[in-house]
């Protein structure tokens, strides 16, 4: 999963709209005082996204965009 939020960055740098996305995660963290560097929750939410339980809930999402 590591491996995936790596290259998550790297598209960054090739996909505005993703690059957008990211720093606005990074603003909403700071503006409720939590720490701007996004690696560890969007490593805890590839953990929920990939266990069983929540599969349900993800199916519903996999339709939409971000757009």
């Amino acid at each position: 999963m590591r491996l995936a939020i790596e290259n998550l960055f790297k598209k960054a740098n090739e996909n505005q709209l993703l690059t957008k996305l990211l720093l606005e995660f990074s603003r909403d963290k700071i503006e409720e005082d939590k720490d701007w560097d996004i690696e560890t929750e969007l490593f805890d939410i590839a953990k929920l996204l990939t266990n069983e339980n929540h599969y349900t809930y993800i199916k519903g999402i996999r339709r939409k965009t971000i757009v």
